[in-house]
């Protein structure tokens, strides 16, 4: 959704075979961001295979640099867990550092699309409004 509110065309699939189909679909010309924390979960790892089907770039977000998602990745942006190991990012740590990162993507694309970023950013606040009235 924040791409999409820069103006950036963006859509996110929930479902792990959804996930599979839409990036079979990919072009040359596209991109898949998967994120997954441990960088092993097996739905996000089919969905990277598929996009390297297609030969559409494959940006992983992801805590450990050794994981199988980083060895499938054109770019890799690991964001490691403070005491290293998944057990201790599973009991204790949370997902905001790949919020955070996530966040400062969707800055450097609006960067990018300029203008168009900041027309596109004025409509969502605007629909924002209409929607968050008092009435």
């Amino acid at each position: 959704m924040r791409l999409t509110a820069i103006g950036r065309p963006t859509e996110f699939v929930s479902d792990p075979i959804g996930q599979q189909i839409s990036a079979r679909q990919l072009r040359p010309a596209d991109a898949c961001v998967v994120i997954s924390g441990s960088g092993a979960n097996e739905s996000s790892i089919k969905a990277a295979r598929s996009t390297r089907a297609t030969n559409a770039v494959l940006v992983v977000v992801t805590s450990f640099a050794s994981s199988p998602l980083v060895s499938l990745a054109d770019i890799a942006l690991v964001v490691a867990p403070a005491h290293g190991s998944f057990r201790h990012e599973l009991e204790y740590m949370s997902r905001v550092p790949h919020a955070i990162l996530t966040e400062l993507l969707v800055e450097i694309v609006s960067g990018l699309l300029g203008e168009a970023s900041r027309s596109a950013r004025s409509t969502v606040l605007g629909i924002l409004s209409d929607n968050l009235s008092d009435e």
